[in-house]
């Protein structure tokens, strides 16, 4: 695997820029794709305690434009803050009422996220966002830092892996459209295992790619 090279100098002005190509900011119409992705994930699930958290991303997404332009120590921006807080705390192995505490913890770390790039405190924001790596890679990837994996974090990869994957996500479901119904299902069986090997393999070269510049990052503040 290849070693972390990350500019952070490059990450916290990706962050602070309004107009970079780079994508670190965070703005209404990804928030409101996280918010989706939130909603998807709680269903039609009644308890209160991760209603919580759903409430708490529905006030950030409501309030996102009016506190970028003036936020001004408001007690709700606060609130929220302290509902995400306690979200990750909880122990990332369990699950609260039928629902991984990771998936939970690591939108709780984007609405941290949020709430810190609201405030200005950009350094802080980006430490959020390596713990979703860390907490969570393939949600990270895929559903809340899908820009950021692909900008900083992809290039890392190792080029192996990400040839092994590309190959492996375009071969097809069945080489022989006339092979026997067992045959085409064993194919795709062993496809969809074979990807998610791979998915596990980037997952942890995501995982130490964070861990290492966040300890890094962490002790360039100290």
């Amino acid at each position: 695997m290849q070693q972390p090279d990350f500019d952070i100098d490059e990450l916290c002005y990706a962050i602070e820029a309004k107009d970079n190509i780079k994508k670190v900011r965070v703005d209404y119409e990804n928030l409101k794709l996280v918010n989706s992705n939130l909603n998807k994930l709680l269903g039609d699930n009644m308890d209160f305690y991760p209603n919580t958290i759903k409430f708490a991303f529905k006030v950030l997404l409501n309030h996102f434009k009016l506190w970028m332009d003036n936020w001004n120590d408001n007690d709700q921006l606060s609130q929220i803050e302290v509902i995400f807080n306690n979200f990750t705390k909880i122990q990332t192995e369990l699950h609260t009422y039928g629902i991984k505490n990771k998936d939970l913890k690591a939108f709780a770390f984007y609405g941290l996220h949020a709430v810190n790039f609201i405030r200005g405190e950009y350094r802080i924001s980006i430490i959020n966002i390596f713990k979703i790596f860390i907490i969570n890679p393939r949600m990270a990837r895929y559903n809340l830092c899908s820009d950021i994996y692909n900008y900083h974090f992809h290039p890392l990869i190792s080029e192996a892996l990400k040839t092994e994957f590309v190959n492996m996500a375009k071969k097809p479901k069945c080489e022989d459209c006339n092979d026997s119904i067992e045959k085409m299902r064993t194919d795709s069986d062993l496809r969809r295992y074979r990807l998610e090997e791979i998915e596990q393999k980037i997952d942890y070269e995501c995982i130490c790619i964070a861990e290492k510049t966040l300890q890094e990052f962490i002790g360039d503040l100290l």
